[in-house]
């Protein structure tokens, strides 16, 4: 249930579409028969990949962070 006052985060399927494909569904109420496909995102997919590009991305600031001090 969507309600009404409240914000949601969210992602743009089409452009996820582009460098993820395979976290891109058609959503069930698109048919073949459609012009306009409806498209929606697998987010379980995503979340190993967010963690693991967090995670790389701390490496790279802890070892800027070493080469500032140190230098």
């Amino acid at each position: 249930k969507i309600e009404q006052n409240k914000i949601y985060q969210g992602v743009i399927a089409q452009e996820l579409q582009e460098v993820l494909p395979e976290v891109v569904n058609y959503a069930p109420i698109s048919n073949d028969t459609d012009d306009d496909k409806y498209l929606t995102v697998i987010y379980e997919y995503i979340v190993p990949l967010l963690i693991e590009a967090v995670k790389e991305q701390q490496e790279e600031i802890e070892e800027l962070s070493r080469i500032l001090l140190d230098g």
